[in-house]
């Protein structure tokens, strides 16, 4: 309920620092695996046809 007054802000907020943070650790964040994890993410990876 008190959230309705930044509702339509909330996107370009998020969008705003996430870019802030590939900015700044995008490098790094180049180099994390993509992809589910864990074993269930494992048996998802493989019946779409990603392997693991």
């Amino acid at each position: 309920r008190h959230m309705q007054s930044v509702r339509g802000a909330l996107p370009m907020l998020i969008g705003t620092v996430g870019a802030h943070e590939v900015a700044r650790y995008g490098e790094r964040l180049a180099q994390v695996p993509k992809g589910l994890v864990g074993a269930g993410g494992a048996a998802d990876e493989r019946s779409r046809g990603g392997g693991a």
